[in-house]
């Protein structure tokens, strides 16, 4: 996790800082990554929020993964993601997810169904969020078991299988209409996947691969 604003992370902070008597009996909140880690341990420190949450540094595979493996919610409020790769992470370990509707992260977190999706900045939802999934810890189980289910789709072999799809879908066109290439250029972004050779030379008779690579 970056420790930057735009990440969420204060927000969280502050959120604990104003609902500490209730949540520092409740939760541990485990932090790791590198960034702005000053002004995040002066906060911790003026507000006296270092018995329930745990910076580590930077961690390797090892220690995420032992984090991981120990968690039982993910929670990364993002102001702005392109992705949400940490998220993908938490995903493959069943974790429920509180996020922020932003970017890629509608692509991996459904409301109500393997998380929990709260406005970008408001800190009363997250405080909220969180405070239900303590209260109700049978919805942790299923929606972790969705969020397996999700990850799954973003593995290699689902991944290839939907490349290999996209592939023969422009051949297809190709083939179908000889003298347009327009189509094609539209995805010319894959041409240095090794796996669309095999494609391209189902189709050499009409000179499209000294086009195209």
């Amino acid at each position: 996790w970056a420790i930057v604003s735009r990440k969420g992370i204060f927000d969280v902070l502050e959120c604990f800082a104003k609902n500490k008597e209730i949540l520092q009996n409740k939760i541990i909140y485990h932090i790791g990554g590198t960034g702005d880690t000053k002004t995040m341990n002066e906060f911790i420190q003026q507000h006296q929020l270092s018995s329930f949450i745990k910076y580590h540094g930077w961690v390797d595979n090892e220690r995420k993964e032992k984090l991981f493996q120990t968690a039982d919610i993910f929670v990364h409020p993002s102001i702005f993601e392109s992705f949400g790769i940490s998220i993908l992470e938490a995903m493959s370990y069943q974790l429920p997810i509180i996020a922020t509707p932003v970017g890629g992260i509608t692509d991996l977190v459904e409301n109500n169904v393997n998380g929990i999706l709260i406005e970008p900045g408001n800190k009363k939802q997250l405080y909220e969020a969180i405070l239900f999934l303590i209260d109700h810890p049978e919805y942790l189980s299923e929606m972790g078991h969705q969020s397996g289910k999700k990850a799954e789709k973003f593995y290699p072999p689902a991944i290839e299988k939907q490349l290999d799809h996209l592939y023969q879908s422009i051949i297809q066109h190709i083939l179908s209409n000889k003298n347009s290439y327009e189509y094609f250029y539209q995805v010319s972004s894959y041409k240095s996947c090794n796996s669309i050779l095999p494609f391209i030379k189902e189709i050499s008779q009409y000179n499209l691969e000294d086009q195209i690579l």
